[in-house]
């Protein structure tokens, strides 16, 4: 984005010396307002426009493109005018923009999915603009254009407009509206509805363009050549199939989280910005075509004239609202502790996997349904007794809610009912709409009536106050019916996208008092469902109800796409219920499978399980056999270890929009292997769908095949290169502790395909030369403040840190993203810097892969370090450990140099000679 904006700025003949103050001055104002509110101001700029023969040029003085209007064939393209080429343009062999009407039925029987039968009508296309004009303050450009009348109909006008031009965001929008359009037309008998359509098209000549986003998508994420839909719907499964079947049923593109905003990786990004139904043709119909539907008569398209896509992510996020940091307790592993052992009290399970199989989790997933039925009522005092027990453990403990009221949930019914709280039927404006959910009938609140929302803000607060919650799955708003009519004065056509985004700010709005802090409350709310929004409500994503299987279309593999597309369409924080949810014509949860998810887990933006399902029996737990309870152990500890490096990443998601799932187009934007564009033919086998970067320091490719032991990884060019972490990570069963391991650097400049071992408790992982990651002590099980022995919570430790080290290949590495607690560590030249942070003085214990033994070591404070007999001399907890000194050993078998440094502080040094 710098460089974007100097290159701008130094562009010969844009007067650099004053652009290059105003710019700064823009970017220091963004930068300020960003850090406050996570909200870009959207204070657009004037623009020139200049007729030229038969174009008009369309320009602002800060930005590095410039938009070219064809007025005798409608179209535009826009123009770089650093590199003089075309980064976007709509095609001259067809018209890029039409517009009609859909007539068709629907079904109303289950609101989950839009059932639909019909077809456009009265297609009329634009060719020939009429008049142009420069509005009077110079913020936008207008053309008029017509259709030619005949004697059957009369000639219809579309105004096409482009304004809000935001230099910062590289940003400017499209705006079409068709006038005299027919309006929405809704009947229930017989069922029938219209509607007007608007379709734009633009051209990708260039085979190798590709296209990501799109909200959460399950096949994959490169999306040339398929037909997608935006309208938020029940996320759809597969049937049992081979693993490499696409279909989802009952609707095959349905998804949680539809989101019409798309990714090139030729240096552009764009939104519909709408809530009505929307559809991206990406060369299906015709090659090479890209057609962008909307069911409406207008509609707005926002452009960022980005180089990358991860530039253009940081825009769409800046212009959206940024996702606030969670709490640190949000990272650790989640358990959900029902169904562990039948029968069982959930408390006792807590403790039996906290304390005698040391299994790490801070947040138990509990499932007390709010609503439908008010499931808490009545339950007040055994609640509170069960939450403060978990508590004392340093568990966080949550519930549930969604946005439906059944019928027989009484008296809330009828007191909703009543003051005209829920949605109603378009031509019933006083009855409440109600509908079929899970074998009963509910009717769904109005979060646009002022009153509707206070009083379930008012159920929240209730739940976090009185009951001791800390937070709930906040589940379903997919249903909407497209015959509802709201309070707002819109219908559920309009209404039924935007549902999810309004569902949630209800509760960011009644927990985030503080708008200019950049944390979130100490509380966690997650969901399914979404929209355009859901990214900056919302700090916790799961992805719906995966199959139990292995399959691509909504097994195991579908969740790391659906994680990825999401992290790409703006949601930071994802993962997917570990052992799936789905299990009807299923065989039970296999340990094999239960085992790799765990490992996905892991590696994903939240770890959380699944213990029960739908139709689910024989269900392999945690402890049903000690191979799972040992990999469950050892990628709790792993994930609840590296909870510093984790939760750094969040910060970074709130300052750049990138999550904490990265697909490799937001780093390799130019490697075709890496962003799935070519699969080179001597390697047929690579899944690059599904592997990733979790963070800024490690490459994770999990495996998501039944039966595979061995890996194929492609490691995209670095210039550090990459380091096998997982293949010498050593796990001591007795204390839970990693121990890292030396191997050579690879695919330095130069990528390279790797094949890897990875038997059942392997996830093969690779890490940047060059990085440190900073990891807690082994002995920590909870990431919250916990009062019953013998668990030891983060707090216990805050003064012992462990650095994992990978030096590049001149002995030097660092911390990729910076700590959330100040300090910092630097490695140049086998001289380790310490930045203490927030706690001035503590024990470091470093681990740092060599090939070498050191034969001296010194530091700045402690003066020579003195020689230890093992690697375990080194790692005591007490300040009093290894006589209170500093020491080192060198490990030959891992080959790995261990440091204890007692009191590091601010500004302390060591230095290994070799």
């Amino acid at each position: 984005f710098d460089k974007r904006m100097k290159e701008a700025v130094m562009r010969p003949g844009s007067g650099a010396c004053s652009l290059g103050v105003a710019t700064l001055f823009l970017l220091v104002v963004f930068c300020i307002v960003n850090s406050c509110f996570g909200q870009v101001p959207q204070q657009y700029e004037q623009v020139n426009a200049v007729q030229v023969r038969d174009t008009v040029v369309i320009s602002n003085k800060d930005v590095h493109f410039q938009v070219v209007v064809n007025l005798t064939n409608w179209g535009f393209y826009v123009q770089d005018l650093i590199h003089g080429k075309r980064i976007i343009e709509t095609p001259d062999f067809l018209s890029s923009f039409y517009f009609g009407q859909w007539n068709g039925d629907w079904n109303p029987t289950y609101q989950g999915y839009l059932f639909r039968n019909g077809k456009q009508t009265g297609t009329k296309f634009i060719h020939q603009v009429k008049s142009w004009s420069l509005s009077s303050d110079q913020m936008s450009v207008t053309f008029t254009a017509t259709t030619p009348a005949s004697s059957f109909e009369a000639s219809s006008t579309v105004y096409f407009t482009f304004s809000n031009f935001y230099p910062p965001l590289s940003q400017f929008s499209f705006h079409a509206n068709v006038q005299a359009q027919p309006p929405q037309y809704f009947s229930v008998d017989p069922l029938y509805f219209a509607f007007p359509v608007s379709s734009f098209a633009l051209y990708s000549p260039q085979a190798n363009e590709s296209f990501y986003g799109f909200g959460q998508r399950w096949v994959g994420n490169n999306q040339r050549g398929n037909e997608l839909y935006c309208w938020t719907e029940d996320g759809a499964w597969s049937i049992l199939e081979p693993w490499n079947s696409t279909v989802r049923y009952p609707r095959n593109g349905a998804t949680y989280i539809p989101t019409p905003l798309l990714y090139s990786n030729h240096g552009y990004a764009l939104l519909i910005n709408t809530t009505y139904y929307s559809s991206f043709n990406l060369g299906e119909r015709i090659p090479d075509v890209l057609q962008l539907t909307v069911e409406n008569s207008e509609f707005e398209i926002i452009f960022w004239m980005t180089p990358t896509p991860r530039d253009a992510l940081y825009s769409f996020t800046h212009w959206r609202g940024l996702s606030l940091i969670p709490p640190n307790f949000v990272f650790a592993p989640w358990k959900q502790v029902g169904n562990v052992l039948p029968g069982e009290d959930d408390i006792e399970v807590a403790k039996l996997l906290l304390i005698t199989h040391d299994v790490p989790f801070s947040l138990a997933q509990g499932y007390v349904h709010f609503f439908p039925k008010g499931g808490q009522v009545g339950q007040t005092q055994q609640i509170i007794a069960k939450n403060n027990a978990y508590h004392s453990l340093g568990v966080k403990s949550t519930c549930y809610f969604n946005p439906y009221v059944s019928l027989s949930y009484s008296p809330v019914y009828e007191l909703l009912a009543q003051n005209k709280w829920f949605v109603t039927q378009n031509d019933l404006p006083d009855e409440p709409y109600k509908f079929n959910y899970m074998f009963f009938y509910v009717s769904q609140i109005d979060f646009t009536n002022p009153g509707a929302l206070q009083w379930y803000q008012g159920e929240m607060q209730d739940a976090v106050d009185t009951l001791k919650f800390d937070g709930w799955m906040y589940d379903f708003a997919e249903y909407t019916p497209i015959n509802s009519y709201f309070n707002n004065g819109k219908t559920g056509i309009e209404m039924h996208n935007a549902y999810p985004d309004i569902y949630q700010a209800a509760a960011y709005n009644a927990f985030v008092t503080n708008s200019s802090s950049e944390f979130a409350p100490e509380l966690v709310y997650w969901v399914r469902s979404g929209y355009t929004q859901t990214g900056r409500y919302v700090w916790a994503h799961w992805t719906g109800d995966p199959s139990v299987d292995w399959g691509i279309a909504s097994g195991l593999p579908a969740q790391i796409s659906g994680c990825l597309s999401s992290g790409l369409s703006g949601i930071a924080f994802c993962g997917s219920d570990i052992g799936g949810y789905s299990c009807q014509a299923r065989p039970p949860l296999s340990p094999q499978l239960l085992m790799r998810w765990v490992q996905v887990g892991a590696f994903s933006g939240i770890m959380r399980d699944e213990t029960a399902g739908d139709g689910c029996y024989n269900r392999s737990q945690i402890l049903t056999h000690p191979n799972i309870t040992h990999v469950w152990r050892k990628f709790a500890k792993l994930r609840t270890a590296m909870n510093p490096y984790i939760f750094s990443l969040a910060r970074e998601a709130r300052q750049t929009g990138l999550p904490i799932m990265r697909h490799h187009v937001l780093n390799y934007p130019n490697d075709l292997v890496a962003i799935g564009a070519v699969i080179p033919p001597q390697y047929p086998e690579l899944l690059i769908a599904y592997q990733y970067l979790f963070g800024s320091s490690i490459l994770a490719a999990p495996v998501i095949r039944e039966n595979h032991t061995k890996q194929l990884v492609y490691l995209p060019a670095e210039s550090e290169g990459w380091i096998d972490a997982f293949s010498r990570l050593i796990f001591d069963h007795k204390d839970g502790r990693f121990r890292i391991g030396y191997s050579a650097i690879r695919a330095k400049n130069s990528p390279e395909f790797v094949t890897v071992a990875a038997d059942y408790t392997q996830a093969p992982m690779y890490v940047k030369a060059g990085s440190i990651i900073v990891t807690l002590d082994p002995s920590v099980s909870v990431v919250n403040r916990a009062t019953a022995a013998p668990i030891v919570d983060i707090f216990a430790r805050e003064n012992i840190t462990h650095l994992w080290i990978w030096p590049n290949s001149t002995n030097s590495a660092r911390v990729r993203t910076p700590l959330m607690d100040g300090s910092d560590y630097v490695l140049q030249n086998n001289e380790l810097k310490i930045r203490a942070g927030t706690i001035k003085s503590r024990t470091v214990v470093v681990q740092m892969i060599s090939d070498k033994t050191p034969v001296k070591v010194i530091g700045n404070r402690s003066g020579g370090f003195k020689p230890a007999s093992g690697w375990q001399d080194l790692v005591g907890v007490d300040q009093a450990s290894f006589n209170g000194g500093s020491g080192w050993y060198w490990d030959g078998e891992q080959q790995t140099v261990w440091l204890r440094i007692a009191g590091a502080g601010q500004d302390s040094q060591v230095t290994m000679f070799f």
